[in-house]
């Protein structure tokens, strides 16, 4: 095939362009259905005497694995024909009619996206296509907004393309009459359509050219003109016409390739969850080649998802999870079933390396954050061979060299703290840098050991590396120091904030006013409590009331200090504090009750002294009290009036009045 695409020298029909054009869009007769020997005779013989013809194919792959050509569309300047190859005369006869046709240099054809239809006619008719003119090719040059045959329809021609038969089934026979004529006009228009395309190719080389200078329009569209843009077109057509053919085939890394065409938010399945991909994937094709059916048909790309997220175990949960798309796996549930079963033991699919993600741990098990494959919290690395993978997948960054991953390799830091890559802690003792072997260790461990000089070359002498020896030992000297210090021994968080205040210990600010004068008189009275005979049972019932104490607790610090405990949070804080207040308001209304006592009958026991008469029965209790008070309070806290023969003492205490 490459010996006539070199060979090939385009006639000056195919590189001129005509400058009257026009299509009235209607045939006088519809299109012509060719389903015997003769009539498809009759089409080649009317396609050899033309320069050109337009040709698109309907093709069936749903129910078919390598799928199948149904109808051949052929179009001249004055007729349509519809090819029925699904006829076996017709089908068999095709190619001994039209391959010459094909292959002949001087006759153009003209496809929109030939790359399938070229390797359809290779496979089902050995039919090779020459001299292509592919119209999807010239929107490229011209940088179209849109590169569809609906879109140059819409621009040249004024028709809207009909998308009703886009997706029919064309094994249908007859075929309608709507059938017919969609399938025509794919052909219909295309013609004309590929000489307004040479026109605009023309017009805009020619608008570049004539920038600078003014040229002879005769002489440029005589055909010895530069014709550079639609010669891009031929030669981009011609690489399509190169492509050849393959059967499908499958390899080790076709599930992996077909898991990675998927869109980013699909890529979300565990490592045992891709292992049920992977066995399904290989089950689809197999099962697809066996039945001779699409691998869509027996599993569709979503349910495929479907199936490996939810892991179904058992014949019941398959058919819950498939609800009726799929029939062939229905047919087949025990066997989909154990396989199933098998690739989740399994736990991780063939020909991939995981890296240590979140979702695999040592053992290369599935951990429990999922580990999502195709995120960023695993590293994929494919494991088959070079001569297995497929020529245009995108070879990924080779593992470093084993020389980078030994013990004692990483940085400096990582050296003296005794880790390595791994993020394990090192058994053997490294060194901060290799002796033996130049460029090991990251460039800073390497300078501060003595493998680079000041200018950055090898030292190399006797005297560094001496040097660098004492240093080494040192360096690790101290590093097992800080590990001991660091590692061995916990750090109380008391040392860390020496400032933080415990629970309920927080400094509260000094009462004022009447607050001060209760807390005074409050502790005066429990002072006295305590000094009672019964002092002791009421020390006790405020122990119980208020809790004990706090412990001050103190931890050993590394070098012979010490520290207070870490800080714990007391859960029965707001009870304990709320019990102690009770305690204390309690506390304080006792005392300023007894006090209240004690100065009344001071007060009785001074005026009974000092009035105008003294009852007989007057309380003696007062008699060595203060006589100068003989009838107003100094601290205004309480009032005595004398009266005759009976006293009567109004005291006011917080507002309230006390008769006596």
């Amino acid at each position: 095939m490459q010996p006539f695409l070199d060979a090939l020298e385009y006639s000056r029909e195919s590189l001129s362009v005509v400058d009257e054009l026009a299509f009235d869009g209607e045939r006088e007769k519809g299109p012509i259905f060719v389903d015997t020997e003769g009539e498809l005779a009759n089409c080649a013989l009317d396609c050899a005497k033309v320069t050109a013809f337009a040709v698109d194919l309907e093709h069936h792959s749903n129910r078919s694995f390598k799928g199948f050509t149904c109808l051949v569309q052929i179009s001249t300047d004055t007729n349509d024909y519809v090819i029925d190859v699904l006829n076996p005369e017709v089908r068999a006869t095709f190619a001994k009619h039209f391959a010459k046709l094909f292959l002949d240099p001087k006759i153009t054809k003209v496809f929109h996206g030939a790359e399938y239809d070229v390797k359809w006619l290779q496979r089902d008719f050995g039919i090779y296509v020459v001299n292509l003119f592919d119209t999807y090719q010239a929107c490229r040059v011209l940088e179209t907004p849109k590169k569809s045959l609906a879109y140059l329809l819409s621009l040249f021609c004024g028709v809207a393309a009909d998308k009703q038969y886009q997706l029919a089934d064309w094994r249908v026979r007859p075929l309608s009459k709507e059938m017919l004529s969609y399938a025509s006009t794919d052909t219909k228009y295309l013609l004309y359509i590929y000489e307004r395309l040479k026109k605009r190719l023309f017009d805009v080389q020619s608008g570049a050219l004539a920038k600078g200078a003014k040229k002879d329009a005769a002489k440029e569209r005589s055909g010895d003109h530069d014709v550079s843009l639609i010669r891009q077109v031929f030669d981009a057509s011609a690489k399509t016409c190169a492509l050849l053919y393959s059967s499908p085939s499958y390899s080790k890394s076709s599930w992996r390739d077909a898991y990675f065409k998927l869109p980013s938010t699909d890529r979300t399945l565990t490592q045992t969850q891709l292992s049920v991909f992977s066995s399904l994937h290989k089950w689809r094709d197999a099962t697809a080649r066996m039945r001779d059916e699409s691998t869509n048909y027996v599993i569709s790309k979503s349910l495929l998802l479907r199936i490996a997220r939810a892991v179904p175990t058992t014949t019941r949960s398959l058919l819950a999870v498939t609800r009726g798309d799929a029939p062939l796996v229905h047919e087949h549930a025990d066997q989909v079933v154990d396989l199933i079963a098998r690739a989740a033991a399994r736990g991780k699919p063939p020909g991939l390396d995981f890296g240590d993600g979140d979702g695999a741990g040592a053992d290369g098990k599935e951990g429990a954050a999922g580990g999502v494959v195709g995120g960023a919290s695993d590293t994929v690395r494919d494991a088959t061979p070079d001569s297995e993978q497929s020529p245009g997948k995108k070879k990924l960054p080779e593992p470093p060299p084993g020389s980078v991953l030994a013990s004692g390799g990483g940085s400096a830091a990582a050296a003296m703290m005794g880790f390595g890559f791994d993020g394990n802690k090192s058994q053997n003792k490294s060194t901060v840098g290799n002796a033996d072997g130049a460029g090991s260790g990251s460039a800073m461990a390497r300078m501060m050991s003595g493998d680079i000089t000041t200018n950055g070359t090898a030292s190399g002498s006797a005297s560094i590396r001496t040097t660098r020896d004492k240093l080494d030992a040192d360096a690790l000297l101290a590093a097992q120091k800080i590990n001991e210090l660091l590692f061995q021994t916990p750090v109380p968080l008391s040392a860390l904030f020496p400032r933080a205040s415990g629970f309920g210990f927080e400094s509260r600010p000094e009462p004022g006013g009447r607050h001060k004068r209760e807390l005074v008189l409050s502790g005066t009275a429990m002072d006295a409590e305590k000094n009672s005979p019964d002092g002791h049972k009421k020390d006790n019932a405020d122990d119980v009331a208020t809790g004990p104490s706090p412990k001050s607790e103190t931890v050993a610090l590394p070098g012979g200090g010490s520290a207070p405990a870490p800080l714990r949070k007391d859960v029965n804080e707001k009870k304990r504090k709320a019990q102690a207040l009770e305690a204390e308001l309690a506390a304080a209304t006792k005392a300023r009750a007894a006090s209240a006592r004690d100065e009344l009958a001071r007060r009785r026991g001074a005026f009974a002294r000092t009035g105008e008469e003294s009852d007989s029965d007057s309380d003696d209790e007062g008699a060595d009290g203060d006589k100068k008070n003989s009838g107003i309070d100094p601290e205004g806290t309480c009032w005595a009036f004398p009266k005759s023969r009976t006293t009567v003492f109004p005291y006011k205490t917080d507002n309230f009045f006390y008769l006596s």
